[in-house]
Formats: structure tokens, C-alpha cells, sequence
């Protein structure tokens, strides 16, 4: 079945995450993503397994 949403709306979507690395935010981003995985590397299997009731 066809998205039925409006066209209109998926122009305002983007399309694409940009990730700009001219600046030096994304060193920082990087080295916390690291050190998460060596302190627990099954946090994002967590997260995604989470059960709420």
C-alpha cells in the first residue's frame, strides 16, 4: 500500500544526517561513544530490549 502521508510533508523531511567533522565537537562525541563500549558494550542491546510496562 502506498504512504499515504502527504506529499508536502516528506519535502520537509531530510533526507540525510550531515555530520559535519571540520569541527572538533565530533572528536569528543567519538571518544565518549568509546568509552562506553570498553565500559559496557551491551549497553545499546540493553536500550533496544528494554521492556516498559
Amino acid at each position: 500500500m502506498p504512504d499515504q502521508r502527504p506529499k508536502q510533508a516528506k519535502k520537509d523531511l531530510p533526507e540525510y544526517f550531515y555530520f559535519d567533522i571540520s569541527d572538533e565537537g565530533h572528536e569528543n562525541l567519538l571518544q565518549r561513544e568509546l568509552e562506553e563500549a570498553n565500559t559496557n558494550p551491551l549497553s545499546p542491546l540493553e536500550e533496544v530490549t528494554k521492556i516498559e510496562y
